[in-house]
């Protein structure tokens, strides 16, 4: 009698075993034609230049004097500094900073500003520079911000100014005081501009 109980079991242990084979297969069945779908290994990468590269640099446009030679063969620089413009609000008597910058975003839409760089010529006349005119990069700790980059071949230049527009074509609302441009490699020059509300 003992033994027909244990052939019981293992009739119970084969067919347990069945019973979890047939619903293994299934995802297995699935999961092959799933990647019988797959496109064949290796994948073809694309032709990728060496590791690492610097990001070319967004240069600025200086409007050359007549007469002037020009460089037709732009080169990309890897020496090179930055401005960044800086937007605060006029803080009042007894208004911590971080208040009057509040309240100048509450007047303001940061996202519409628009922002122009200058340059001086010889006989004291303003002129944009081409590729630095746009909107505020981004608002940190309630402090607009707009970054250039520039190449070593305009370190120690100026003089310049910014100027900040409520939008594109709009009012003037205020402008720095003049700047030249640093001097050393991954320097960052800082110009502050400050908005009453």
């Amino acid at each position: 009698m003992k033994k027909m109980g244990s052939r019981k079991n293992w009739y119970l242990i084969i067919m347990i075993a069945v019973v979890l084979l047939t619903m293994a297969w299934a995802p297995l069945h699935t999961m092959a034609a799933v990647i019988s779908d797959l496109p064949p290994f290796p994948i073809p990468l694309p032709d990728l230049p060496p590791f690492p590269v610097p990001p070319p640099p967004a240069l600025p446009n200086f409007p050359s004097p007549p007469g002037s030679p020009t460089s037709t063969s732009p080169e990309p620089y890897l020496k090179g500094a930055r401005i960044m413009l800086q937007v605060t609000g006029q803080a009042v008597e007894g208004q911590s900073q971080i208040e009057a910058n509040r309240a100048m975003w509450q007047t303001y839409a940061w996202e519409e500003m628009y922002t122009v760089v200058q340059w001086q010529d010889e006989v004291k006349a303003w002129h944009d520079v081409i590729g630095w005119r746009g909107a505020l990069d981004e608002v940190e700790d309630y402090v607009g911000q707009k970054t250039w980059w520039f190449s070593e071949d305009h370190f120690g230049t100026g003089a310049f100014r910014w100027l900040v527009y409520d939008h594109v074509g709009g009012k003037l609302l205020t402008m720095s005081g003049l700047f030249t441009l640093p001097t050393l490699a991954n320097d960052t020059l800082y110009v502050k501009v400050t908005l009453s509300p």
